[in-house]
């Protein structure tokens, strides 16, 4: 299995990051863009004084609280098990055990894709196959699970 934030198809390189109190946020790198880190939470400023204008913000920031805690990213899946989850970044939270998806495209930005399954308590990792099929790591219980179709 092969950890890996890279989209095998686009290039796109994604980041999870976990907040410092009240956002979770993904983010698409792109070399030479400053992501704010660590005056910068989110979509909100961490520290006082900050502009958020001069930082690259994250393509999803979340702040539904009691949802997401720990964000736990991600793989965008590449596999061929489930057709409707292609390109979908899968990300989850080491605390809540909740799956999540999301679409994104420069021109539309992002959508909410469908969960996955299983739900994984305490999600520490994801992983490829050779196959592209994604794979799940639950800490608590050091088990691996393959991410299959709700």
């Amino acid at each position: 299995m092969t950890p890996c934030p890279f989209d095998p198809v686009t290039g796109d390189l994604y980041a999870a990051d976990i907040g410092q109190s009240a956002r979770e946020e993904v983010d698409i790198i792109k070399k030479g863009l400053n992501y704010g880190w660590k005056e910068v939470e989110g979509d909100i400023c961490y520290v006082s004084g900050c502009d958020l204008s001069t930082y690259e913000p994250p393509i999803i920031a979340r702040r539904e609280p009691r949802l997401v805690f720990s964000i736990t990213g991600g793989m965008v899946y590449r596999g061929s098990d489930i057709p409707d989850l292609c390109g979908v970044y899968l990300y989850g939270d080491y605390v809540a055990d909740s799956d999540r998806g999301l679409r994104y495209d420069d021109v539309s930005g992002y959508s909410e894709a469908r969960a996955f399954r299983p739900t994984v308590n305490n999600l520490s990792s994801f992983g490829y196959d050779e196959s592209y099929e994604v794979y799940a790591l639950d800490r608590g219980n050091g088990r691996l699970y393959k991410i299959v179709a709700p």
